[in-house]
């Protein structure tokens, strides 16, 4: 730990007070910043004005008691960990406290066992919450992941790697296709009919399981309706939560594949077009070459003076 650990102790006896600071300070591990709140109000006021890494309580104090204590710091700092030091403190009490969140108990009469437990209760609440950050960051991912999947203008299918069974289908593919959910979730997936020329049968599925990666840039499924819908379809197989699972995207191509027949077609009719207007070019120049032929017999003036092939002149 590279800053001082901040901890707060409610302590009414300075001897008390200064036998537990002489304790943490003997170790050279950690370096400790003790507070001493003498009182209930001063321990009240210290929760609320500073963030602790710590809390010590002595059990029993004029005043106010540690079992009090230990409520308060687990409403006000939930956290932070709590070791009462107690030198009347017996085997059925010390167990309630821990019971009630309590991180530990150490008696007065063994001090020696105060930095033990001290770095003990540290370590255990910074493994908490490096375990709670991991868990966050991965929750935030799963919520990303799991917005994208629902937005998404792509199917998306979910398939158990081993079973083939289909585990999630996005609102995409549901719309696109126009099966319920319902008919998607729990189907092995040669059983859904409208993949039958992509995974026919178990056959199609374990070269898919082996391959790992498998695209089909042309395929076609078929919706409810009976309609085509041209897909390109791409899989992977990927682990989550070290289970294996294969993610098949499906791009609805009927658009563009439209659209690039609209081009073939145009440049086809493009194509006649040209072919025509270079035919009616060539017929032009041989009519030009004909006349040009014609007055030269005729010994009249080249009309078409820049057209020279062709041209017959009398010997």
């Amino acid at each position: 730990m590279n800053n001082p650990v901040l901890i707060l102790h409610l302590e009414d006896n300075p001897r008390d007070a200064e036998l537990v600071r002489d304790k943490l300070q003997q170790t050279r591990s950690m370096a400790c910043e003790l507070r001493v709140a003498s009182d209930r109000a001063a321990y009240e006021a210290a929760l609320a004005q500073t963030r602790f890494d710590l809390i010590l309580s002595d059990y029993s104090l004029p005043d106010y008691d540690g079992m009090a204590a230990l409520a308060l710091a687990r409403t006000k700092q939930p956290d932070v960990p709590f070791i009462l030091i107690s030198g009347t403190l017996g085997e059925e009490q010390a167990v309630d406290c821990v019971l009630r969140g309590a991180t530990d108990y150490v008696l007065k009469q063994r001090l020696d066992r105060l930095v033990p437990a001290v770095v003990r209760a540290l370590t255990e609440a910074e493994e908490r919450w490096k375990r709670r950050e991991t868990e966050e960051a991965l929750g935030a991912s799963e919520l990303r992941y799991r917005r994208l999947f629902e937005a998404a203008k792509d199917g998306i299918l979910i398939l158990d790697a081993e079973t083939g069974m289909v585990v999630d289908v996005n609102p995409f593919l549901v719309e696109l296709l126009g099966f319920s959910r319902e008919a998607f979730l729990g189907k092995k997936v040669w059983e859904l009919g409208f993949f039958k020329d992509i995974v026919a049968n178990q056959d199609n599925f374990t070269e898919l399981q082996q391959k790992g990666y498998v695209r089909y840039e042309d395929m076609a499924l078929e919706t409810c309706n009976g309609q085509r819908r041209e897909v390109e379809f791409v899989s992977n197989v990927y682990l989550v939560n070290h289970h294996k699972v294969i993610q098949c995207n499906i791009r609805d191509i009927s658009e563009r594949k439209r659209a690039a027949e609209k081009i073939k077609a145009q440049l086809e009719e493009l194509q006649r077009w040209q072919d025509a207007t270079l035919g009616r070019e060539d017929r032009v120049l041989e009519l030009k070459k004909e006349v040009n032929a014609l007055l030269a017999r005729a010994s009249q003036p080249l009309r078409y003076p820049s057209v020279f092939e062709g041209v017959i002149s009398d010997q």
